[in-house]
């Protein structure tokens, strides 16, 4: 059976599965908090129908993609 490590709030330098799973929890609020705001300026450019509110929902769906993209090409364990 193998050995997990686990350290006491960084003293691993980010490589034990607190670490880790801390990690994964800051990331997966990050997007949360992303999609939340992509959502928020989706529904402004419904609303709205202009084209500055269509270059925000734009932006804000770029972010959100950036950050799946950071989260799907990073090896987990």
């Amino acid at each position: 059976m193998k050995t997990v490590k686990i350290c006491d709030h960084g003293e691993c330098g980010g490589e034990c599965y607190r670490c880790r799973l801390d990690c994964m929890e800051a990331d997966l609020r990050k997007l949360f908090d992303a999609v939340a705001e992509m959502r928020h300026a989706q529904k402004e450019f419904f609303r709205l129908h202009s084209r500055p509110a269509f270059k925000n929902a734009k932006r804000a769906e770029q972010v959100v993609d950036r950050i799946l993209e950071e989260m799907t090409s990073r090896k987990l364990f």
